[in-house]
């Protein structure tokens, strides 16, 4: 539903109950916490004007699901369009000028050319790229194709990092093969 006008500057209801802080020090988020989770996440200097854009637009429909709790799923879709993005801009096109096909396609291609070769997840566990890569396809894709998913905003937090991070490995200064 279209949140009525007087409302649209108004936490969604659902933020209301998220606290933040340490065990000692609880307390309700506000948005300048949520401000704050979503700034925190950016891509390096190297990244693409055009994938830098996209990944924007992602941090920027994750703010606004702080007034309107809805589109937490077009910030995580569109964090995932900009992942995609990334890796055609490194992958380049198909040798035999077939397109790729969509996110599954493209990181298996730059696993293959060992474009994710050195990365270091946040854990430093190897499992854990085999989950975020697999969790970014099985996202994205149910996403993309019209889903009644609505990921809870550490979810979509989570997610938004993970392309992040993703996409900054892919255009580090020194990777291999790096523009």
């Amino acid at each position: 539903m279209l949140k009525p006008l007087d409302d649209v500057f108004d936490a969604d209801p659902r933020y209301r109950n998220m606290v933040v802080g340490t065990p000692s020090d609880i307390r309700l988020m506000t948005l300048e916490d949520h401000h704050g989770l979503i700034g925190a996440i950016t891509l390096n200097g190297h990244v693409p004007t055009h994938v830098r854009t996209a990944f924007e637009r992602a941090r920027n429909a994750f703010l606004y699901a702080w007034f309107v709790y809805d589109l937490t799923p077009l910030a995580q879709s569109q964090g995932y369009a900009a992942l995609e993005m990334a890796l055609r801009a490194r992958v380049g096109p198909r040798p035999d000028g077939k397109n790729w096909g969509g996110l599954g396609s493209l990181i298996g291609e730059a696993r293959k050319r060992g474009l994710f070769n050195g990365l270091v997840l946040p854990d430093s566990n190897p499992a854990d790229f085999e989950h975020t890569v697999l969790l970014a396809r099985t996202l994205r894709n149910e996403l993309a194709h019209g889903s009644e998913h609505l990921s809870m905003p550490g979810m979509a937090l989570r997610s938004l990092e993970d392309c992040a991070l993703l996409i900054n490995h892919l255009f580090a200064p020194g990777a291999s093969g790096a523009p």
